[in-house]
């Protein structure tokens, strides 16, 4: 009963492979090994069955020893590889790995993940008493999976004449499948500090970061290439509009949950809500006077936790001039087609901030004044290159976008406070969310200023 319909399958399957190349044209329809070897040798069963019908007996002996050849060189490698894995995993168990100490923290920036220092050390097990150092020490960075690849994805994608402004960024070395965390191990910059760090000791290499770390941040937004015009409705919405409601959402929900001001201040807070929500909607009725821009490599993130820079030795120099040697980090928001007045916004607020935390009579408070100058004069001269005609207003709209996430930002600590029943730091919070909010205020206020056409500073 079942013949006719066998050698109806037969008689089809023999049409498709039969003629020159029978393995050849398997091995294209099956790749996968065990397929395609298990395939071949039903193949050959059947014909050698059929032999009369299909083929003669030189054909299977043809192809047996084919198939024999196959199984034996995959068996081969197999068990070759499988011996080596083994190898190397009682290798691994072997040699002990260990970290000195306990990791040291270096929360720099203000993303989700975390930055560790660890001393690696490397056990020898004939001598287990004197260890390895074979690096001094490496930095770790882990946290959500999608924020380490969105870095890892972002650094990849770097022009060749921009690598040497950033930290390399390898593949995660390990993700931690239960909290959806992965790690990278980086070289340690031991010899590098943040520019935050050096802020308050800036005075002693107040002429060469004047001097250079604007044309090095020139350099970063040129990427050695040059920028095309953007449509600038879809780069406004994404990097200031959607961002910026996001912070000041965030930022006067909790003044509005939690009762941590006097009524009159309480009162303002809710003005100054109306106010930014009102200057907001005028930037969205005029976004269109802002017209097209060039963009621009732009890092997104730029604040001095995340410029990195240390002195160059004399030898190191070979006559280049440079004294100092920058890099930059955390790149989960760089974008190669953004907006540069983002970046001078953000920079020039960093900075400002910091110096109004020092004494006027502070050696590096007029020194930080003085790399503001030097950075808005860079800025505005880039702006003119590119005949950007709205730049400046822009950076007042970054500024503001700036200051907006810092109040997002400091809300966090509130609320820790609070978790903790310590109700006067987050009293104190408040307060300086409403700060920022205002300042947020008035430079929207300059931003909308500068879209009529009226000459803005980027120091304002």
């Amino acid at each position: 009963q079942l013949m006719g319909t066998i050698q109806q399958a037969m008689d089809l399957w023999w049409n498709a492979i039969s003629g020159e190349r029978v393995a050849e044209k398997l091995l294209d329809l099956f790749p996968e090994p065990y397929d395609y070897l298990l395939i071949l040798s039903r193949t050959v069963v059947a014909v050698c069955t059929y032999a009369g019908a299909y083929a003669d007996k030189p054909l299977a002996e043809r192809l047996m020893p084919h198939v024999y050849r196959t199984l034996s060189l995959q068996q081969s490698e197999q068990a070759g590889t499988r011996e080596q894995d083994n190898i190397l995993k009682a290798l691994r168990d072997w040699v002990p790995l260990g970290v000195a100490g306990e990791p040291e923290e270096l929360k720099l920036g203000m993303s989700g993940a975390n930055v560790v220092r660890i001393r690696p050390r490397l056990f020898n097990p004939l001598n287990p008493g004197f260890p390895l150092q074979f690096v001094d020490s490496l930095i770790v960075k882990y946290g959500p999976v999608d924020e380490i690849a969105l870095e890892r994805r972002n650094y990849a994608q770097l022009p060749q004449a921009l690598l040497d402004c950033f930290v390399a960024i390898p593949q995660e070395s390990y993700t931690d499948p239960l909290e959806n965390r992965a790690y990278v191990i980086m070289a340690d910059l031991a010899n590098h500090q943040t520019l935050y760090e050096r802020l308050p000791t800036l005075h002693t290499i107040r002429d060469n970061v004047i001097r250079e770390l604007p044309p090095f941040l020139m350099k970063m937004h040129r990427g050695g290439e040059s920028q095309s015009m953007s449509d600038h409705q879809s780069l406004l919405w994404e990097v200031y509009l959607l961002p910026m409601q996001e912070y000041a959402g965030r930022s006067f929900r909790l003044l509005r949950e939690h009762a941590l001001l006097e009524r009159h201040l309480q009162e303002e807070a809710y003005a100054l809500q109306d106010r930014l929500n009102t200057l907001m909607g005028k930037l969205v009725q005029r976004q269109l006077r802002l017209g097209e821009f060039p963009t621009a490599y732009m890092h997104g993130d730029l604040h001095s936790r995340n410029i990195m820079l240390r002195p160059i030795s004399q030898w190191e120099t070979n006559g280049g001039g440079h004294r100092l040697d920058f890099k930059l980090i955390d790149l989960e928001k760089f974008e190669s087609a953004g907006d540069a007045a983002v970046d001078a916004g953000q920079i020039l607020i960093d900075l400002q901030l910091a110096q109004s935390k020092m004494s006027d009579t502070d050696f590096s408070h007029g020194a930080i004044g003085e790399l503001m100058q030097s950075l808005a004069a860079y800025y505005e001269d880039f702006g003119k290159a590119r005949s950007d005609r709205s730049f400046s207003a822009r950076v007042q709209l970054a500024k503001a976008r700036s200051l907006l996430r810092i109040a997002k930002g400091r809300t966090k600590y509130a609320e820790s406070k609070l978790k903790e029943s310590r109700k006067a730091p987050a009293i104190g919070t408040a307060r300086e969310v409403m700060s920022y909010a205002a300042q947020a205020v008035g430079h929207l206020e300059k931003m909308l200023v500068a879209i009529e056409g009226e000459p803005v500073s980027l120091m304002d």
